[in-house]
């Protein structure tokens, strides 16, 4: 959980785009075989986006749910892939990037290590 009161100099309104309340919840699971999963909560709060001559507009805040998986392979290669806002929630004024997000990829790391 975060608490954020970011606020402008001489005005000390709420600076935009700045939510006052965040929070992340993780859980994991990691196999020795090299594979772990994760699934997380993450919430950004009430945020202020815009100032008029009536006062500042808030955008509602916003709960997703994201997934995650990666297989670390050899010689220092892994396979990952996961979705981001699992729900394809659409929140209200929200920008585009805010909706589903599926991924996967491979990395490599010359070390050969783990994470």
């Amino acid at each position: 959980y975060a608490y954020l009161r970011a606020r402008g100099g001489d005005s000390d309104e709420p600076l935009l785009g700045r939510p006052a309340h965040s929070a992340r919840a993780t859980l994991s699971y990691a196999r020795v075989s090299g594979l772990r999963a994760s699934a997380s909560a993450v919430y950004t709060g009430t945020t202020p986006v815009a100032r008029t001559e009536a006062g500042t507009t808030e955008r509602a805040g916003f709960l997703r749910f994201d997934l995650r998986v990666a297989q670390h392979l050899p010689h220092g290669f892994r396979v990952f892939a996961g979705i981001d806002n699992v729900l394809d929630e659409a929140p209200v004024d929200w920008p585009g990037f805010a909706r589903r997000h599926i991924y996967a990829g491979l990395s490599w790391s010359g070390s050969g290590g783990g994470d």
